[in-house]
């Protein structure tokens, strides 16, 4: 338990959250992820995947392994490109969003 301005503040995520983590090698990530969406997602589910650069993540999501309908989410990508992608991400019951931090 965390205690800011003394409140009692309790760290959470919803029920239906999930969090992985998981190594391999470079030449397989992209295979590992997506028969890692495919097992966990289905084809019903929605899928946040992180990445370290935006190369890495622009590499992944238009990849001719993934299956499900994929977008970018980074520094490079235009404001109006974003706002795009994340009012889809609000209305599809399935999309993969790739996002790099730098």
């Amino acid at each position: 338990m965390i205690y800011q301005s003394g409140v009692e503040w309790k760290p959470y995520s919803s029920v239906v959250l999930q969090h992985l983590a998981i190594g391999c090698p470079l030449r397989d990530r992209t295979s590992v992820i997506v028969n890692t969406l495919q097992v966990y997602s289905g084809s019903h589910g929605r899928a946040i995947v992180f990445c370290e650069t935006k190369r890495e993540a622009d590499m992944l999501a238009t990849s001719q392994a993934m299956t499900a309908d994929a977008h970018v989410l980074h520094g490079d990508i235009p404001q109006d490109k974003r706002e795009m992608v994340l009012k889809v991400c609000s209305e599809m019951s399935q999309i993969v969003l790739y996002i790099a931090d730098y």
